[in-house]
């Protein structure tokens, strides 16, 4: 699962000299960390703990490296094997005596091998202490919490070297909603952190990044390409986008992420910079007569939204939920807790959808925001044989906080800028072969890339240039050599845009996934599920409007809760093993964060 074996160093990071100068720096050859999404809608970071090597999720909402213990979750499989036993057993009835099992009480499973503490685990050198407990700091409705834990740590760059500490502190997760640890880009870290041990080792100037995206292709059972992107720590990279680069101060958050005895747990979550901006508008674009129709609700619009690399979902204000269910004909179904569409219709209208920052506007086919809709293992269908479509959007009352997911953050070109708290966005650059990382790491090879010079750029590479040189932040020209590097209160080539201060962006503890069907109107609600595959509401995907019948939300149609509010079986169409695992454990809500 981690493609690339990491390549020793002579013994430790080799520094680099970079410029004190307050003038950019540029950089011929900037380093990149691979992520990719083969098997799911999600996108993995490989990491090298105690090691080993694992696969983290992309997480850009939190600061720490974390990882699952092995000792404390069951693997997924033994799951899966588990419950094909119990449904041979008990083909009807499940016995009360079988429900207090650890398999069937799970809360998540190892898809990976997990964590191993060694016997005697090496000192931190941040403070903290090894096997205190910890939770990580997420402000959305994601629980994980564990020990810190001390040990060799690497990432690999995408040009075959390597970054190595031999004391890195993070976090072994023992409890979690999840199913992979967080390759965590946020700032304040309490561990060592990602980032900031980069920069600590010369790699870069300030714990920044910017993330590029190369296929924006969501995961459908008919498609299999790849997807992929980088992680570009420190550096931005003008040929990752078109357009003008806009730099926005992230907006302040406040709120209770945790119960009030956990005055401490909140405050570290108040401390986070995260990459939150103001929405302005949304629009649908009809390419076929250019019409253009406006699905934000003036009451809550302009409004902050957090921006998620953990999330297929987006999560937005009710009233533009619904606005957006009238302008896609969608229907709500309590049985499945989803928005339901008519795939077809969709993908045939080509309409494409607009997001308004300030000055800065993001387009994206309205297609990527819909997944075909499967449950127990079945294309849901509606009462015309017309295949159904997961709307990849819900209320934000459900995640505590609205936010913008992965098919958002795969059309754009973002820069976070930690230290000063100021995040930039442009629509990204279309990806090429070249960019594919297979090919990026057969050029590598190809060029004898060692390890020692490899390491991060050299002195020769990173040189220093005023902003008013031809290489300047307002110069039309992009090549290889205009890579420059983020710095505290600076993003390169970036156009600073001036926002409202009066916006906070607020946030809430949730105690329940499972969405409250009195918020939904009437005229959307009452599609029910039948014989586990028909989609019953008196809509058909071919129709000009959306109709309703008189109908009653049906009950959760099994003791496993594999009818309203279960998990992972609507919406994520990953490998069907995965969904088998998902469809079985039961979990309150769904698994909108993984």
């Amino acid at each position: 699962m981690f493609i690339a074996p990491l390549i020793t160093l002579l013994s430790a990071i080799v520094p680099f000299a970079l410029s004190d100068s307050t003038s950019t720096a540029f950089v011929d050859n900037p380093l990149s960390i691979s992520f990719h999404g083969d098997d799911d809608d999600y996108y993995n970071v490989g990491v090298d703990v105690g090691g080993r090597p694992f696969e983290v999720r992309l997480d850009i909402n939190q600061p720490e490296l974390w990882v699952m213990d092995e000792r404390s979750f069951p693997h997924c499989s033994d799951v899966q094997n588990w419950w094909s036993s119990v449904d041979s057993q008990y083909p009807s009835s499940i016995p009360e005596t079988v429900t207090t099992e650890a398999l069937y009480t799970a809360g998540a499973c190892l898809d990976q091998p997990g964590y191993q503490p060694p016997a005697s685990m090496a000192s931190p050198l941040v403070a903290q202490t090894n096997g205190a407990a910890v939770n990580v700091p997420y402000i959305a409705s994601t629980n994980a919490s564990g020990v810190w834990a001390t040990d060799k740590v690497g990432i690999n760059f995408t040009n075959g070297s390597v970054a190595r500490w031999s004391n890195f502190t993070f976090i072994d997760v023992k409890e979690s909603s999840l199913l992979y640890g967080g390759f965590g880009l946020a700032t304040n870290p309490r561990g060592s952190g990602l980032l900031t041990s980069l920069q600590q080792s010369r790699f870069i100037k300030s714990p920044g990044y910017s993330l590029w995206f190369g296929n924006t292709t969501r995961y459908n059972v008919n498609v299999t390409t790849q997807k992929y992107g980088y992680i570009i720590p420190g550096v931005v990279d003008p040929s990752r986008y078109v357009g003008t680069l806009y730099s926005f101060p992230v907006v302040g958050h406040k709120g209770f992420r945790y119960p009030q005895e956990q005055n401490y747990d909140n405050s570290v979550v108040g401390n986070l910079n995260l990459p939150i901006v103001v929405l302005d508008n949304l629009e649908l674009l009809n390419p076929k007569d250019g019409s253009v129709s406006f699905i934000s609700n003036t009451n809550v619009a302009p409004f902050p939204v957090a921006l998620s690399s953990r999330s297929i979902f987006s999560f937005l204000p009710n009233s533009i939920l619904i606005d957006l269910a009238i302008q896609t004909n969608a229907y709500y179904s309590a049985d499945v807790s989803r928005w339901l569409v008519g795939c077809e219709a969709i993908r045939n209208a080509q309409a494409r959808i607009r997001f308004k920052f300030n000055d800065l506007e993001i387009t994206m086919p309205l297609e990527n925001l819909i997944e075909n809709a499967i449950f127990g293992g079945k294309q849901l269908k509606f009462q015309d044989d017309q295949s159904a479509c997961t709307l990849l959007v819900l209320s934000s009352d459900r995640n505590g906080a609205a936010s913008l997911g992965l098919p958002f953050l795969e059309h754009v070109y973002m820069v976070m800028d930690n230290e000063a708290g100021h995040v930039a966005l442009a629509q990204r650059q279309e990806a090429t072969e070249d960019d594919n990382p297979a090919r990026v790491a057969d050029d590598a090879a190809a060029r004898g890339n060692s390890t020692d010079n490899a390491t991060a750029p050299d002195n020769a590479n990173a040189r220093a240039a005023t902003p008013s040189s031809s290489l300047s932040k307002s110069s039309t020209t992009r090549t290889a050599a205009s890579a420059a590097y983020i710095e505290n209160g600076f993003i390169p080539y970036a156009e600073s845009v001036t926002t409202d201060t009066s916006y906070v962006f607020t946030y809430s503890q949730v105690n329940s996934l499972v969405i409250d069907a009195s918020q939904v109107p009437a005229r959307f609600s009452g599609a029910l599920v039948s014989d586990g595959a028909y989609i019953i509401t008196g809509y058909y995907a071919t129709g000009s409007g959306v109709s309703t019948v008189n109908t009653n939300p049906a009950e959760s149609s099994s003791s496993r809760g594999e009818g309203s509010g279960n998990s992972g079986t609507v919406g994520a169409t990953r490998a069907v093993s995965m969904a088998a695992v998902w469809t079985v454990m039961g979990f309150l809500g769904v698994i909108c964060m993984i």
